[in-house]
């Protein structure tokens, strides 16, 4: 500044992230493929989550069916946690057998060109436990809500409000971290989010056609079980498109 004193100097650091902010066709497009790699992979997890098994054995069917559809280094490893670890947020496989009434935590993206839409599911391993499907039911109502409720004009709050008359169905004493959405995008490790936007209570934001999101609607009692479901979506004029298409529903297995 000092050796341009005429000069004006203007702050352009939020340049590269409104830019980010919506997708281009093009992208969306990447977005939309790597959305059905990735709904291999979940389809393969859910396939060798059985009793006798491991968590690795879920993790490396995901893992070899996303590599095997297309996907590049993913930007995270497949997640998988069971039996009261799922209960435990961010932990994921490590080598634990599953038993009879374990609630199996899943979450993976593949990436296609760089590009990550991530889903979640979770599994039983035979009749749930008392509580999961309770869980499970208020999980799918908030994200059934959340998806009936964005398009472009509304608010995150709104959309958030919407979120929390499912999540207030499975009542007190469990963890839910608040977000009901994050934004998507190119991604790179250790994470997939693109830090451009997201979804929760007292957010004004409105949502902007080409806005791709992934929304976590995750449950836990602390330190016994969880349970987690997800989808990508786009917003679109009058709605939005789901990016993820993997039957949403507790599985039991």
């Amino acid at each position: 500044m000092a050796a341009l004193p005429e000069a004006r100097f203007v702050d352009g650091s939020g340049i590269v992230s409104s830019t980010k902010v919506t997708k281009s066709p093009r992208e969306i497009e990447y977005l939309r493929t790597a959305g059905g790699i990735t709904d291999k992979g979940m389809l393969a997890a859910i396939e060798a989550a059985t009793e006798g098994g491991t968590d690795n054995d879920i993790a490396a069917a995901a893992a070899q069916a996303m590599f095997h559809a297309g996907s590049e280094y993913m930007s995270i490893s497949p997640i998988v946690t069971s039996g009261r670890r799922s209960g435990v947020l961010h932990s994921t496989h490590k080598r634990v057998p599953l038993v009879r009434g374990d609630s199996v935590l899943m979450e993976m993206g593949a990436s296609y060109q760089r590009y990550t839409a991530p889903t979640m599911r979770t599994v039983s391993i035979g009749e749930p436990v008392d509580g999961v499907r309770r869980l499970a039911d208020a999980c799918l109502t908030a994200l059934d809500k959340v998806i009936a409720t964005m398009r472009t004009g509304v608010t995150a709050d709104a959309v958030a409000r919407a979120g929390w008359e499912g999540i207030d169905l499975a009542g007190p004493g469990l963890v839910f971290h608040g977000v009901f959405a994050y934004a998507v995008g190119a991604s790179f490790p250790p994470g997939w989010a693109d830090g451009t936007a997201s979804i929760s209570l007292g957010n004004q934001t409105p949502l902007i056609q080409g806005m791709v999101f992934h929304h976590p609607v995750a449950l836990r009692r602390l330190g016994e079980y969880g349970v987690a479901f997800s989808e990508t979506t786009v917003i679109t004029e009058d709605g939005c498109e789901l990016l993820t298409s993997l039957d949403r529903r507790l599985f039991v297995r």
